[in-house]
C-alpha cells in the first residue's frame, strides 16, 4: 500500500487501484484518494493506491470486496475468474487443491502450479515466444554476420603474416588455436558491455513505479546462457572466416 489503508475497501463502491493504472487513468493527477471512475457501468471511488508487479497486458488493476465486484461485472455470464483461498493451519496447499477439485469440480490449483500454466498460456497463446525468438534469430544472424566479417577482414589483412607462420613451420592448429583465442577475448569484452547495459537498464527501469518494466529482473540461467551464446557464435563465425588462412600457401612469403 502507498496510499490509503485496506480498511477503506468497507466504504461504499471503494476500490484500491495500482499506481501504474492510476497514472494512465490520471496523468496529469498526483497519486491521491477520492478520485472516481466507471466499471460496469457502477461508480468507484478510488480509496487506496497499491504497488503490484508488472502487467502484460498494461491495463489498470484494482482491489475490492467481492460483492461490489460481482455488481459491477453483473453481465458477465460468469463474473468471478478465480478466488483466492488460503490453506488451513495444518493442510497442505497440494491437498487442499485436490479435495477442491474432486469435491466440486473445480480446477483448483496451489500457487507454483498456477504460476507454470499461466507462463504455459502465455507462451503458446500470447505470441510472446514467437516474437521473442525472431528477435533472437536476428541478432544470431546480424551477430554472425558483423562477427564473421570483422574476422574475415583480419585474416586478409594479416595473410602474409599467417604464411609466415606457416613457413616457419606452424601447424594449422596453433593457428586457428591463436585466431580463436583472440576470438574468445573479444566476446568476453563484448559480453561483459553487453550484459552490464542490460542489467543498468533493469536496475533503473525496474524501480519506476509507473513503468512497464517495474518489477522486471534478469534471471541468472540469462547470464549463463547469454555468456554461452555469445561465446558459441563468435566461435562459429571465427571458424568460417578463417578458412583462407587454413589454406593459403606459405610460398607467397617469397614473391613478390
Amino acid at each position: 500500500m502507498l496510499i490509503g489503508d485496506l480498511k477503506d475497501l468497507q466504504r461504499p463502491d471503494a476500490i484500491i487501484m495500482d499506481i501504474a493504472g492510476y497514472i494512465n487513468i490520471f496523468p496529469e493527477t498526483p497519486p491521491q484518494t477520492g478520485a472516481t471512475v466507471e466499471i460496469g457501468q457502477r461508480r468507484a471511488v478510488i480509496v487506496g493506491i497499491c504497488y503490484i508487479g508488472t502487467s502484460w497486458n498494461g491495463l489498470p488493476r484494482v482491489y475490492t470486496r467481492r460483492s461490489l465486484g460481482v455488481a459491477m461485472a453483473r453481465e458477465t455470464l460468469n463474473p468471478v475468474t478465480y478466488v483466492l483461498a488460503k490453506a488451513g493451519q495444518g493442510q497442505s496447499p497440494e491437498e487442499v487443491s485436490q479435495r477442491i477439485t474432486s469435491s466440486i469440480g473445480l480446477k483448483a490449483r496451489t500457487r507454483n502450479a498456477f504460476m507454470d500454466e499461466t507462463r504455459t498460456w502465455i507462451l503458446k497463446y500470447s505470441g510472446i515466444a514467437e516474437n521473442f525468438g525472431i528477435t533472437i534469430l536476428m541478432g544470431v544472424v546480424i551477430g554472425i554476420a558483423i562477427v564473421g566479417q570483422t574476422f574475415y577482414m583480419f585474416s586478409v589483412e594479416n595473410l602474409k603474416q599467417f604464411a609466415t607462420l606457416k613457413a616457419i613451420g606452424i601447424a594449422n592448429w596453433i593457428i586457428l588455436k591463436m585466431i580463436m583465442v583472440q576470438a574468445l577475448f573479444v566476446s568476453l569484452i563484448g559480453y561483459c558491455l553487453g550484459i552490464g547495459v542490460a542489467s543498468l537498464f533493469f536496475a533503473i527501469s525496474s524501480t519506476q513505479i509507473s513503468g512497464g518494466l517495474r518489477g522486471m529482473f534478469m534471471h541468472p540461467f540469462i547470464f549463463m546462457g547469454s555468456g554461452v551464446f555469445i561465446v558459441l557464435v563468435t566461435l562459429l563465425a571465427c571458424i568460417v572466416s578463417v578458412r583462407k588462412v587454413l589454406t593459403v600457401d606459405p610460398a607467397i612469403v617469397f614473391r613478390g
